[in-house]
């Protein structure tokens, strides 16, 4: 059944330089654990996710700054 969401979940933030994150799909906006669909805002230097894993596919859009994506191979870094 097709899930309606009219607006988004703001995920409350943590540690000294939060992300600000509004989901409109995923774990805590519908349940989903497949998927997530979200706005993230993060100050420079913010470290994410603390460098856990997803138990999802996770893709990034960087509108403005940079963005440190680490992963198995290293690291990659895009500026925009």
């Amino acid at each position: 059944m097709p899930t309606l969401t009219t607006q988004p979940t703001i995920i409350p933030p943590v540690g000294t330089k939060p992300q600000f994150i509004e989901e409109y799909a995923g774990h805590v906006t519908t349940k989903n654990e497949a998927a997530r669909t979200a706005l993230i805002v993060s100050p420079p230097g913010s470290a994410g996710n603390g460098g856990g894993q997803p138990e999802f596919a996770e893709t990034k859009v960087g509108l403005k700054g940079k963005i440190q994506v680490k992963h198995k191979e290293g690291v990659l870094v895009i500026e925009t």
